[in-house]
């Protein structure tokens, strides 16, 4: 009697393995999105006034410049959370070793000499390859993380 409770009490552990492993997958990968978008943040917050963020080389539109309100700016990161791939410049595609797609959306001030922020909307998705194409917003993924970050440009 004995050996059978603790029989099913080790195939019933042996059976929630899989589930705890996942779980763990999930929330290893949710903190690395959550990282990856810190660093982001801190990049588009670094970058002076309408220029090119050093680190990951989003192009910050002026005020009355061009919304990518539809069309992101994307880059594709791997493993060490270095850029491996970019839209639209200089246009290279992602790699195999590329780990997750950053989509950044602006939207700056209407017009000229407007004293309002830039905002910008930060998608994180998982797998990067999941979903090729980087004009449009993605729609195949297993994981995302977004986030929305108001630049002060005045």
């Amino acid at each position: 009697m004995a050996l059978a409770v603790a029989s099913f009490t080790l195939i019933t552990l042996l059976a929630l393995l899989p589930v705890g492993i996942q779980s763990y997958r999930d929330a290893d990968a949710q903190s690395a999105m959550v990282n990856l978008a810190t660093m982001i943040v801190r990049d588009l917050a670094a970058t002076p006034g309408s220029g090119t963020s050093p680190r990951f080389g989003f192009s910050i539109p002026a005020a009355g410049g061009t919304s990518s309100g539809v069309t992101p700016q994307t880059v594709y990161v791997d493993t060490s959370e270095t850029p491996a791939g970019t839209y639209p410049y200089p246009g290279t595609p992602p790699t195999a070793k590329s780990i997750y797609r950053i989509s950044v959306f602006f939207l700056p001030p209407a017009t000229a000499g407007q004293t309002m922020s830039t905002v910008a909307r930060v998608l994180i998705t998982f797998p990067a390859n999941a979903d090729p194409q980087p004009k449009t917003v993605p729609k195949t993924y297993s994981n995302m993380f977004q986030t929305m970050v108001s630049l002060n440009r005045n």
